[in-house]
């Protein structure tokens, strides 16, 4: 009788223990998914450099002749400097139709590209120029320059970049 509780205790025992390591997988398999995802919106942030340089080339560009470059060699030679945007390790960027797309070279988004086309209201189109990633703008107000070619899902784009 005695032996029989103690076996029924050591059991108990060892089920409590599985439960509780089951658990402890089950919380890390969910911290590992989240880290992904953050690791992925991490990676496209790795635009904002190159991105800044371009987006003053553009407007420079756009402000001194009142259209947008056709593409980085326009807007390089208008504003008459002789600089390329440097292929960083990982992304390679790119003025067309005053859109800047930014292509990622290595890492987890390799081959994937995010474009910042530039919106400006119809109403004053030398006014206060916005930059949209990867969705339309159905607002007829506004005037979106360029072609979006982002490939970068909308969630792994941080909010800054949007």
């Amino acid at each position: 009788m005695l032996s029989d509780s103690l076996n029924q205790y050591s059991r108990q025992k060892v089920f409590d223990h599985l439960l509780s390591l089951l658990i402890l997988l089950l919380l890390l398999c969910l911290a590992i998914v989240i880290l992904m995802k953050y690791q992925r919106t991490a990676l496209s942030l790795q635009a904002i450099g190159p991105l800044q340089s371009a987006k003053l080339d553009d407007l420079y560009y756009w402000n001194i002749y009142g259209v947008w470059p056709e593409d980085t060699g326009q807007a390089m030679a208008g504003l008459d400097i002789h600089k390329s945007y440097p292929d960083d390790i990982r992304v390679k960027t790119v003025i067309e139709d005053g859109a800047i797309h930014v292509e990622f070279i290595r890492g987890e988004l390799s081959g994937q590209k995010i474009s910042f086309r530039p919106v400006v209201p119809k109403s004053d189109p030398f006014g206060p120029v916005h930059w949209r990633t990867g969705h339309d703008v159905d607002d007829p107000d506004y005037l979106v320059q360029g072609s979006d070619r982002t490939s970068v899902e909308a969630s792994d784009i941080p909010y800054s970049l949007r």
